[in-house]
This record gives structure tokens, sequence and C-alpha cells, in this order.
């Protein structure tokens, strides 16, 4: 038993030299900003950063109704970001996060569009990235927390549509405000996007989105890094997106309409 715990003990005291060494020869190479990105990544190992989807991203669907056709968001066409500026060594900078994995219906009734809906959009936070792999794992370990699978998921529930107009025609565009709340990270925040749609064909809808939040009104903290001097305190969000229609056997149209 004895050996065995010297054993132990050498291994722990190598493990630890190692470390030491690690730190020193990224100091050198990367300066203090490289150390910190190493510890972040070994807190990250430590914790077990989850930087996958735990499945394919789905949302709630909406019934056909009559006189209305179901649109089901298309990833592979679709993304949703935020940007947020910040001064990053010296220099403005804007850090853009994004992803496809989100999902939603949309209901639209062309005869009377007032009846148009907006289904439950479900956006997998885990994998919102950004041109860094230090920051990812900051969001999903520290600020969205979305490592975690209690906090996996983001959602934006639509609770009224402002501004449709009296009809929708193929081809042409249309403003609306989404009226909705916004849940992430375990907050929540009333939210308005300002939106233009346009139903591109009897089976092809596509559209985008804009607003903005505050990160500190979402209780959301952002770690501060010496690099970084400076975080602004609004976040822009966007999303763009394609959605088909909806067949009776529940299938999506193809996507060449």
């Amino acid at each position: 038993m004895r050996g065995l715990l010297k054993i132990i003990l050498a291994l722990a005291i190598i493990a630890g030299f190692a470390l030491v060494a690690l730190a020193a020869v990224i100091v050198v190479r990367e300066g203090p900003e490289g150390l910190g990105g190493a510890v972040n990544a070994f807190i990250a190992f430590i914790q077990g950063d989850q930087e996958h989807a735990s499945g394919p991203i789905t949302a709630p669907g909406l019934a056909e109704e009559a006189g209305a056709r179901v649109f089901r968001i298309v990833q592979d066409e679709s993304e949703v970001r935020f940007l947020i500026d910040e001064v990053l060594r010296g220099a403005d900078f804007t850090v853009v996060g994004a992803t496809d994995q989100f999902a939603g219906d949309l209901r639209v009734d062309t005869s009377n569009p007032a009846a148009s809906e907006i289904g439950l959009i479900r956006i997998n936070a885990r994998t919102l990235a950004t041109d860094n792999g230090n920051r990812n794992r900051a969001l999903r370990t520290f600020i969205l927390k979305s490592a975690e699978d209690e906090f996996e998921y983001a959602e934006f529930e639509t609770t009224e549509l402002t501004g449709m107009p009296e009809s929708v025609a193929i081809g042409e565009p249309f403003d609306v405000q989404i009226l909705g709340e916004l849940r992430i990270a375990g907050a929540t925040q009333d939210l308005t996007f300002d939106a233009s749609i346009t139903l591109e064909s009897e089976e092809r809808l596509s559209g985008s989105a804009r607003s903005a939040l505050s990160h500190a009104n979402l209780g959301l903290t952002i770690p501060s890094v010496p690099f970084v001097s400076d975080v602004a305190e609004e976040v822009r969000l966007e999303i763009d997106f394609v959605a088909l229609a909806v067949m009776d056997d529940g299938d999506q149209a193809s996507p060449s309409g």
C-alpha cells in the first residue's frame, strides 16, 4: 500500500511540474492572455465543458388551420447571431456569435394576416460560436452556462404580432413587430424584434429580424480579461431565416420549392 501511495504522489508531483512548465511556455510564447486561455481551457476540462449539441434541434410545431399554412425553419439556410462591441488590445472590435441550430414554426394566413402566428423559437445556445475558441468556452462555461444541460437551450415565445398588413402577396415583403419573451441562462426578458418577412412562394417563406438588449438586465456576467478594456452594455440580436411549408404528411416542401 505504501508503495502504491508513493507512486501516486510521485505522479502528482510530476504532473504539477508539467503544468508549471506548460504555463511558463505559454507565457513566453503567447503572453499573459495565452495563459488565461490555457487556464480557461483547463477549467472547462475539469468542469466537463460541452461544446456539442445533445441532439437535433426541434421545437413544438404549430397546427394547420383553415386558410393558413404552416412553415418550418430550415437550419441549413438560417442563422441566429448576437453582436457586441468591445475594445480588444486597444482597437474597436465587434464580437459575433452565430449558430444555425434553432427551430420553430410560423403560420401564415394570407387572407387574414392578423391571424398569423409564430410558434416557440428554440435555439441551442451551446452551439453559438465566435471566432475564438477561448471566447466560446467562456460563453458555454461562464456567461450563458450552456455547457450545463439545464441551460443548453434559449427560447423566444411570441406574445403578439403588430403592424401586420391587410393582405399578404407572394413576392411582396412586409414589416412587422414581434413582441415576446426571451428565456436564456435561467433569466427572462421582454423583447421586441423589428422584422421583414417575404412569402417567396406558396411553399417558401424568408425573413430577418433585429433587436437589442442589455446583458446586465439579463444578469449575464462577462469575465474580465486584461486585453479587453471595454465591453458595450448593448447586445444586438439578429435572425435571418428561411422556412418551408409543412406538407400534409408532416414533411417540409423541398428546398427548390
